[in-house]
């Protein structure tokens, strides 16, 4: 039954993969603080756009382990590639969520979008140790199941 979803919808596949793998550790790590304190703000910004941007992310760049004949290390190196371009979607993601969110405190476009990198440019130093070599083993996990016929 995976085989055929892989065969039809080889991008939904790939992004519902890596959305999942990137809930994992933003499950264990960042929703029970934000749980407990029910910040809503916080659950959308920490939780809820990281996982888009990862599912988008592997939908668009994850797919291509699905389509394609990919060696072990390709597939690790699409997964780290996955990750890294879902960070770069959060930047436009985290700008439109400020405004919405909090339409009072925003300041120019300007401002938002240099704050927005520098907020990114932090995350990545932060969490990138463990969501890019995540996201490569996601890739390569996702090559060696559907290599073994799911």
């Amino acid at each position: 039954m995976f085989q055929q979803w892989v065969k039809r919808a080889p991008r939904v596949v790939a992004g519902a993969w890596f959305a999942v793998a990137g809930f994992l550790p933003v499950s264990l790590w960042f929703l029970p603080p934000i749980v407990q304190q029910r910040d809503t703000a916080a659950f959308v910004l920490i939780v809820l756009l990281p996982l888009a941007a990862t599912g988008l992310s592997g939908s668009w760049l994850g797919a291509a382990i699905l389509q394609r004949r990919l060696g072990g290390l390709r597939a690790f190196l699409r997964g780290a590639g996955v990750a890294l371009g879902s960070f770069a979607l959060l930047i436009p993601l985290y700008s439109i969520a400020s405004v919405v969110m909090e339409p009072k405190t925003a300041g120019s476009l300007g401002e938002m979008l240099v704050q927005t990198v520098l907020a990114l440019a932090v995350a990545l130093l932060v969490t990138g140790w463990l969501f890019l070599p995540l996201g490569g083993v996601a890739g390569f996990l996702l090559q060696r199941i559907v290599r073994r016929g799911g």
